[in-house]
């Protein structure tokens, strides 16, 4: 957050105080500093959603994958902007998979989906068609994939030693066609309400291993958000958060822990309605968890 954004984080905080006086009772916010600080968070949140959302609406030429300027989100724009669904949203497994490091930024992601140098690129058409060949080349260049990046904060306990998680994922695509084909299969005898089709794609990921909840959640709402396919939160699916869940009990200042998880849910789909935001829930979950860090003293997060 930027001076530029208090007067929108001290509006943010007004409305707070609103809602917990005349809506549900946010005990955990009755303190201004508290209140201001959570408010910080949710800009912060804001302006990642709508980054997405930017450079969605480009047609700017992102750096191949040999640049250390690769951006595999950006990539994944330029590949669904020219209808190369299924390349786009390969990226975007890559990326939420691999994560954002602090300081070798997208290095991971560039150096296995550029073979190494660029040497073979594994697009998804290679990748799904060619699956042994991808994953004896994976386990040969292991080392090689080590000492070129590392995994991002949220995704610093996967190990680059796990291949099932991209064998299972694109095998789990492959039983369709192609990725949309999947998620409509999936989605097919839903209601049409673009919160029903994620938690019913969400749901069907948990046989990926080491994709867990936050990996599913951020990948779906990247692809919603790049608005690939209708699909955004309704939830923040609590139950299997830590650091969210965290956040909310700091909240409602549920020391003791009785709050259930659906009544949580239920004041955060409240709070999510009042403030408006799109993809609200994932703003939410990002907030709180990046809030419960430190409560009273705003930190930006990253990673």
């Amino acid at each position: 957050m930027t001076k530029k954004d208090e007067p929108k984080a001290r509006q943010i905080s007004d409305s707070l105080a609103h809602f917990s006086q005349n809506i549900e009772e946010l005990p955990g916010i009755e303190n201004d500093l508290m209140r201001y600080t959570l408010a910080c968070q949710i800009v912060d949140s804001v302006k990642r959603v709508e980054y997405i959302k930017v450079i969605s609406s480009r047609n700017s030429s992102p750096a191949d994958v040999n640049s250390s300027a690769f951006d595999p989100l950006k990539l994944a724009v330029t590949f669904k902007n020219n209808d190369q669904i299924d390349e786009a949203i390969w990226l975007i497994f890559l990326a939420i998979h691999f994560g954002k490091h602090k300081k070798k930024n997208w290095a991971l992601a560039r150096t296995l989906y550029g073979g190494i140098n660029g040497s073979k690129v594994w697009t998804w058409e290679n990748v799904s068609r060619n699956l042994p060949e991808f994953l004896e080349w994976y386990n040969s260049n292991l080392a090689y994939l080590q000492m070129a990046g590392s995994f991002s904060n949220h995704r610093s306990r996967e190990s680059l030693k796990r291949t099932d998680t991209y064998s299972r994922y694109i095998r789990w695509v492959l039983e369709q066609e192609n990725h949309l084909q999947k998620f409509d299969y999936l989605t097919t005898n839903s209601s049409i309400r673009p919160e029903k089709k994620f938690e019913i794609i969400y749901n069907s990921m948990d046989i990926i291993p080491r994709f867990g909840r936050l990996a599913r959640f951020d990948y779906l709402c990247m692809i919603g958000k790049m608005g690939i396919y209708d699909v955004t939160p309704g939830k923040i699916y609590i139950a299997e958060s830590t650091g969210p869940k965290k956040g909310a009990r700091v909240l409602m200042k549920d020391e003791k822990k009785v709050i259930k998880n659906k009544e949580y849910e239920a004041i955060l789909e409240k709070l999510d309605n009042f403030l408006g935001y799109d993809f609200g829930m994932q703003i939410l979950e990002d907030a709180l968890c990046n809030w419960q860090k430190s409560p009273t003293v705003y930190k930006q997060f990253i990673g």
